[in-house]
């Protein structure tokens, strides 16, 4: 049976988000770093983009073989802890032979993670693989384009190098949010421990069970008036109800929670609209 892990999902996005800015910094930057930081030529600094892409190519093939063998977050994993130190000593390189040679492990860093990332986004939610699509190939470059200009603009006021730390620290946010995708590690840190069963195990018999029967109890009313005043009555319950979780690690209890309370709330609304309506056809006049 397919299932979303939306919290899951959401922290991978941080991850393509790291992913992201570094590739489309790297693709941006790199050459301009190569003349303003390391005096080099212009042909010297395409040819240095082309090595990081020439190598890109053959490491995203190598990162798709590489999690089918070890496992897609270990894979995951391995990009975003090379990426911190690789980034951190290509920014504040001196040396045009150390740049070079540094092109290998940020290649890696960027470009073997993007299989990992795009099967685990379709994991995670495999009931809207469209949308994981979307997310994991997507945002893949429009996040960093949108962070380029932001990093140019620090570029004119501090310098090329100084603008481009925004790398490795960058790397450092994927390389935590990274770690919480291991389920052993969310276990042991409290985070998405219990199922969507077992949360509405809890929470049904506790608040959700007696709002869905008072929700029947108001459909069954025979009057149009008297089922709508019990459902705003409800609704107004819904509204004034709160909610704490002393020990929600994650917050997944009370996002299901929520989630639940909007369902029945949205079920409420709908009846309410349609009585008001008179029909259950609601449409809008273009004129």
């Amino acid at each position: 049976v397919r299932t979303n892990d939306w919290s899951a999902f959401a922290r991978l996005s941080v991850v393509i988000f790291v992913r992201s800015i570094g590739f489309t910094v790297c693709n941006t930057f790199i050459p301009l770093y190569w003349i303003h930081a390391l005096h080099a030529s212009p042909a010297a600094g395409s040819l240095a983009l082309s090595i990081l892409f020439s190598m890109g190519v053959v490491i995203t093939f190598i990162g798709g073989v590489l999690a089918d063998r070890f496992g897609f977050l270990r894979v995951l994993r391995g990009s975003m802890v090379i990426m911190i130190p690789s980034m951190f000593f290509l920014v504040n390189s001196t040396d045009i032979v150390t740049a070079t040679l540094l092109l290998l492990p940020v290649a890696f860093s960027l470009f073997a993670a993007y299989s990992p990332i795009v099967v685990l986004g379709q994991t995670y939610l495999g009931k809207n693989v469209g949308f994981a699509s979307g997310v994991t190939l997507g945002l893949t470059t429009t996040i960093g384009g949108l962070i380029s200009p932001i990093v140019g603009w620090g570029a004119d006021q501090w310098g090329i190098s100084p603008a481009l730390q925004c790398l490795w620290i960058s790397a450092i946010f994927g390389a935590i949010f990274e770690s919480t995708l291991n389920p052993a590690t969310r276990r042991a840190g409290g985070m998405h421990y219990t199922s969507i069963e077992n949360i509405h195990k809890v929470i049904d018999p506790l608040f959700l069970d007696a709002y869905k029967e008072e929700f029947r109890a108001a459909m069954e009313e025979k009057t149009i008036k008297a089922r709508t005043e019990k459902l705003k009555d409800l609704q107004q319950k819904l509204a004034a109800g709160r909610y704490f979780d002393p020990a929600c690690g994650s917050g997944n209890f009370l996002t299901e929670s929520y989630l639940s309370l909007r369902r029945l709330e949205n079920d409420i609304l709908r009846e309410t609209v349609l009585d008001k309506a008179g029909s259950g056809v609601l449409g809008f006049d273009e004129a």
